[in-house]
């Protein structure tokens, strides 16, 4: 009775023990909300943004699904797996990168992700629809922004603060820069991911000494501000780009990602929970979201990190 927190780095802790029998009473808080898995697992979310999006049908300048995250088959769903294949028989001699595999469920960092390359599209035309393992193929984002000829992506935190009221709050992460050039023609992982374990990875099987080791980690992450110095010097983005439109339409996808799980999601005054978002920037600087994180790893592999956390 005399606890006041309970802090766990179990999502699903709670499966274990009832709220409001074994814990959660009057005045006490708990650092994950019961259905957090909605948000998190990638094929509810895409079948999310289907359902959800037919609320805004004839108000596509509110809300379109696939305009906000990149087009998504579940193939674990019949007619989904069939389209899929349908299209991916038209796309396989491509010698462009037009669609990742990836797990739907239980992969994080980099893992359970292939490049749909020629080989891999051969090799996914043979399998049955729909599949028996939870994978999802999503449309590749073909035309990414680069610096200087390297892919990046955002990782940004959302805490849910409160869900009755119902509170959402922002904070900044950092831009993640991959090691390795870009090329939509390389069936290479390391091309067109931008995860630290990914980075790691690639700087090992490239022989980096650590000293090389300590300057590209710096180099793989920057801050906000860094981001907004190098667009505006570059002449891509006015003066506050970053500030008033960029995070001002991450903002907008997390309500939309609350909004539609809202049915999912405990509405209990007690709990709270912090996620990490992923999102990418086209060569048209249009903001693509990717996917949501439980438990985000927070790691201190240099001095930027360690003052953002």
């Amino acid at each position: 009775p005399s606890t006041t927190l309970f802090f766990h780095l179990k999502p699903s802790w709670h499966k274990d023990f009832e709220i409001g029998v074994h814990f959660l009473c009057k005045g006490q808080k708990y650092n994950h909300i019961p259905g957090n898995i909605y948000l998190n697992f990638k094929d509810i979310t895409a079948n999310n943004f289907r359902e959800y999006g037919e609320l805004y049908r004839d108000k596509q300048h509110c809300f379109d699904p696939w305009k906000i995250h990149p087009f998504t088959y579940d193939l674990t769903d019949e007619d989904q797996c069939l389209e899929f294949m349908e299209q991916l028989e038209e796309d396989q001699f491509s010698p462009e990168v037009k669609w990742l595999l990836k797990k739907s469920r239980g992969a994080h960092r980099g893992e359970g992700v292939f490049v749909v390359d020629q080989q891999k599209a051969r090799e996914t035309l043979l399998e049955d629809c729909p599949f028996e393992e939870k994978f999802l193929a999503q449309q590749y984002i073909g035309n990414p922004l680069l610096i200087k000829k390297k892919k990046f992506d955002f990782r940004v935190y959302m805490l849910i603060a409160n869900l009755d009221p119902l509170i959402i709050l922002y904070h900044d992460g950092f831009v993640r820069i991959s090691l390795d050039d870009y090329d939509q023609k390389s069936s290479n992982v390391s091309k067109h991911l931008t995860n630290l374990e990914v980075a790691e990875g690639y700087l090992e099987s490239s022989g980096a000494s650590q000293e090389e080791w300590e300057e590209a980690l710096v180099d793989q992450g920057w801050s906000f501000q860094r981001f907004q110095e190098y667009m505006e010097s570059n002449g891509y983005v006015p003066k506050g780009w970053v500030q008033n439109q960029l995070k001002s339409q991450m903002k907008q996808t997390m309500y939309h990602l609350v909004m539609m799980n809202m049915k999912n999601l405990l509405k209990h005054p007690g709990v709270f929970e912090y996620f990490g978002l992923d999102f990418i920037l086209d060569s048209d600087l249009h903001l693509w979201y990717l996917e949501l994180n439980l438990t985000p790893c927070i790691t201190e592999k240099n001095a930027l990190k360690r003052e953002l956390n």
